[in-house]
């Protein structure tokens, strides 16, 4: 079933979503998770890469820079975040404690991702 609006065509689905603005908004739990864990992994990939290919050490300008990029990536997470529960909220939704349980999730994500790297890296380094 295709619905007309204007002379643009939308899958009867779509339909739904338009009716009701709120539903795609609404932050997810496991958006937030998924996040979090993809952000751990980048970032443990290029710090890797940078520190056994001798670009990165204690002290120099590669390693706060490693530094700064985590962090821009995590800000950027919580300020999508932010900014859809804000429209969500602007559009009548409202759940209590959604936004808490987007950042327990995001902080979850972070924190396994970040145990499952650390141990294995570190591990590497002891073996030679």
């Amino acid at each position: 079933m295709v619905c007309r609006v204007g002379q643009a065509s939308l899958p009867a689905g779509a339909d739904g979503a338009l009716a009701q603005p709120r539903v795609p908004l609404r932050p997810g739990v496991v958006e937030a998770l998924a996040g979090g864990l993809a952000v751990q992994v980048a970032w443990g990939h290029v710090a890797l890469a940078t520190t056994e290919s001798g670009l990165s050490h204690a002290g120099n300008s590669w390693s706060t820079a490693l530094q700064v990029g985590w962090s821009a990536a995590v800000a950027a997470l919580l300020a999508v975040s932010g900014r859809r529960y804000a429209e969500f909220r602007r559009a009548g939704g409202n759940v209590r404690g959604l936004p808490a349980l987007v950042g327990l999730a995001l902080g979850l994500g972070l924190w396994r991702a970040g145990s499952w790297i650390s141990t294995p890296a570190s591990a590497a380094g002891h073996c030679r």
